[in-house]
């Protein structure tokens, strides 16, 4: 009991200050984007939907060896969805057709390792095709390698020679480069960061025609551009309309954010029918972060009227698709019984996913279940989640732990931090980082 009180003391401050609220300025809740957020819009798609004959028959056609029925073949397996049986039956045909050099099954197929897969000996196998087919000499292919190159945990070297291909297909005049140049330098990932080049290479990927997702990515980082003031004079107007644009070319991302302009009324007047319109838009096209909104603001936002028939569904599916903050949320209302029967377990279940996708206010929570034990092990548990908590980024967390050092035994912070290296280290391998990468 006395635990669930202390921790009871914390739910308030936690939900607002580990989840900004919906009154909070846009630029806190932005998140920057990553080159390999971006891989699936370059992987070569086959929208191939064929009747059970045309299976047959095409099937007869690759198991004679014809490598483009056997690309085919594979990339129908492979469109299927949710069926681990037909992802692996079409990765084989896939890879029959690479094997002998069929330009499409080699690019999905070392896509699809190296973009998909987790394990390092997938990853290096992906990127050998990739490598294979940008030595060819096409654009396309060359952006795709240089892309996979700045996004593998490889040497600097890597970085170095990715940025080099990426440049090499820009001059190539590979619509995508441009902008993919441009989060480069917006992240500094690879690079030094750099928002005067960043906005260069995002003002020659608007010169590029009007039509696709790119583009209006695009449109939507010289928007953030204008509404920062990074690399261009501050214009929270100019930004404004960017992004409007962009959102209105079916951005989900330019949605969300346009959204959280009209709440503040940053660019724009505030209007929250507007506001509410573009984030359900956000949500409907499948945005996690519009979805976790939708339901934070339904549920733990609201002083009263809490309406969580609407909104635990929502941060439930924010959840599986990877925002680790809504398994934060889910665990405090599983705990409170808040739309829920009050249960302890799930809301450990639910802290434990949240901490795998990297959030350090689900960590710092688990820690609070173990510190009234009073015993070594409780103690040992408590410093190994304020430890995975710290490393995740949650700032309560150095203070607390901190604080549990000066108290607890020093056989429990050994054992602790031990515990909690293993734990990420263990993390680190199934993903290649501390935590899982988003929509895992």
């Amino acid at each position: 009991m006395q635990r669930r009180i202390w921790v009871g003391l914390l739910i308030l401050g936690l939900a607002t200050l580990a989840v900004v609220p919906a009154h909070a300025s846009f630029n806190a809740k932005v998140k920057k984007p990553k080159l390999q957020d971006l891989a699936h819009s370059l992987v070569p798609k086959a929208d191939i939907v064929l009747k059970a004959e045309g299976i047959d028959a095409l099937r007869k056609q690759a198991s004679a060896g014809d490598a483009h029925a056997q690309y085919l073949l594979g990339a129908t397996y492979l469109n299927e969805s949710g069926s681990k049986q037909y992802v692996n039956e079409g990765l084989k045909w896939l890879r029959k057709a690479a094997d002998q050099g069929e330009h499409d099954a080699m690019a999905m197929y070392g896509a699809y390792l190296f973009f998909q897969e987790d394990d390092s000996a997938s990853r290096a196998q992906g990127l050998g095709y990739l490598k294979s087919l940008a030595s060819q000499g096409k654009r396309h292919d060359i952006l795709v390698y240089g892309v996979a190159l700045m996004t593998t945990d490889g040497p600097p070297s890597n970085w170095s020679l990715g940025l080099s291909s990426l440049e090499k297909a820009a001059a190539m005049g590979e619509p995508s480069a441009p902008l993919l140049l441009g989060i480069a330098y917006t992240t500094g990932h690879g690079v030094s960061w750099n928002p005067v080049t960043a906005l260069n290479w995002y003002r020659k990927a608007l010169q590029y025609p009007k039509t696709g997702i790119l583009y209006h990515m695009a449109q939507f980082q010289f928007g953030m551009a204008y509404m920062r003031g990074r690399g261009v004079g501050k214009d929270e107007v100019t930004g404004a309309t960017l992004i409007r644009k962009a959102a209105k070319g079916g951005l989900p991302y330019a949605a969300y954010v346009l959204s959280l302009l009209y709440v503040n009324g940053e660019g724009v007047p505030k209007d929250s029918a507007k506001a509410m319109k573009w984030m359900q838009t956000a949500a409907h096209e499948g945005l996690p972060d519009a979805k976790f909104w939708l339901g934070m603001n339904n549920t733990l936002w609201r002083k009263s009227d809490r309406d969580y028939k609407k909104g635990i569904p929502l941060l439930q599916d924010a959840a599986l698709h990877g925002f680790a903050e809504a398994y934060s949320m889910l665990g405090i209302m599983h705990l409170y019984g808040m739309g829920f029967t009050p249960n302890l377990r799930e809301a450990a279940k639910s802290w434990m996913q949240g901490a795998k996708l990297g959030s350090g206010l689900s960590a710092f929570m688990l820690a609070n279940l173990w510190r009234d034990e009073h015993n070594l092990e409780g103690d040992a548990y408590t410093v190994m989640w304020l430890a995975i908590s710290v490393k995740l980024g949650f700032a309560k967390a150095r203070k607390e732990l901190v604080d549990v050092e000066k108290r607890f035994r020093k056989s429990a912070i050994q054992k602790g931090l031990l515990l909690a290296q293993a734990w990420l280290e263990q993390e680190k391998k199934k993903t290649g980082s501390p935590f899982r990468r988003p929509g895992q």
